[in-house]
């Protein structure tokens, strides 16, 4: 752990091997996600403190909470940490499967697991509200047939595949409403835009109703007229790294370059080779700057036309 200002050490210990973590928004807690075990490790920050290991993962299918007895300790990798804006709540996705949970921050404890929409639907991606009042999660059909098919690792056909966005109730995990659109074949990561208007999404899009041909495209999805997607076939794709403040999405990627666009006008402002794969970028709260970090350095850049 290191200082914000000054980035001196403050803080420093051994651990599990960590995929993801995650900073409580009052900057005094840190959650991490340790593998191959589907543990989080909650910390007092800076002093690192252990205070609570919670289990992610249980082996029961379609597993619903909250019970009354903790998930099985046997588990898969944490591929997701987020906390509520308000800071009341925390979810942990695991292992890329309808493994989506709700905690407490009060007390640690599960509040409630999401069942899958369909059989056959895989999670991939989930997310807080910038209100702190949903959790959205992103949903998808498989685009290959899975292991034991006959027709493994072949496409699934386009007319039997399709990628959503389920919309829960953070209170209760109660679904309010799904986001559909026919030309949306796979949906993966997303991104809210920090006023919570719109969502900056990664999907497969399906070219043409009379075959099946499909491109990996950006696309913007407004709430309020949630009726179509907006589709961005200009901005770049298969980004490791994204963030969407409003009218910009900044995106970084595994060649080491960062660039920064007008999202919906499609606009490229500013593209950078920082000679590293691009490891995460992040908007400053008041989007006047952007934090990238790339190849063990951070690199701040001002946003201006």
């Amino acid at each position: 752990i290191r200082d914000g200002e000054n980035l001196n050490l403050i803080k420093e210990w051994e651990s599990a091997r960590g995929v993801e973590l995650a900073f409580h928004p009052s900057g005094q807690i840190l959650a991490l996600g340790l593998a191959p075990d589907g543990l989080v490790e909650i910390r007092t920050v800076p002093d690192g403190e252990l205070i609570k290991t919670i289990y992610t993962d249980t082996d029961r299918e379609n597993w619903d909470g909250p019970y009354g007895d903790e998930p099985d300790p046997r588990g898969d990798s944490v591929e997701q940490i987020k906390f509520s804006p308000d800071g009341k709540y925390m979810l942990t996705r695991t292992d890329g499967e309808w493994k989506v949970m709700v905690w407490e921050t009060k007390d640690w404890s599960l509040k409630y697991a999401l069942r899958k929409d369909e059989p056959k639907s895989q999670v991939y991606w989930a997310e807080f509200s910038p209100d702190s009042q949903s959790v959205y999660v992103s949903s998808n059909l498989p685009l290959y047939y899975p292991a034991g098919n006959e027709k493994s690792g072949q496409p699934v056909p386009a007319d039997q595949r399709a990628g959503w966005i389920s919309q829960y109730d953070l209170s209760n995990g109660q679904k309010i409403r799904e986001l559909r659109d026919k030309s949306l074949l796979g949906c993966y990561r997303f991104y809210f835009s920090h006023d919570g208007q719109k969502i900056l999404i990664e999907g497969v899009k399906k070219i043409n109703d009379d075959s099946n041909s499909e491109k990996m495209m950006m696309s913007i999805w407004e709430l309020d007229n949630s009726s179509q997607l907006k589709w961005l076939p200009r901005v770049s794709i298969g980004a490791r790294s994204i963030d969407f403040f409003i009218p910009y999405a900044a995106i970084g990627g595994d060649s080491g370059n960062f660039s920064l666009w007008k999202a919906e006008t499609q606009e490229l402002l500013c593209d950078v080779d920082l000679h590293g794969r691009i490891s995460g970028v992040a908007f400053s709260s008041n989007g006047k700057k952007i934090a990238v970090g790339s190849k063990g350095s951070c690199y701040l850049f001002r946003v201006s036309e």
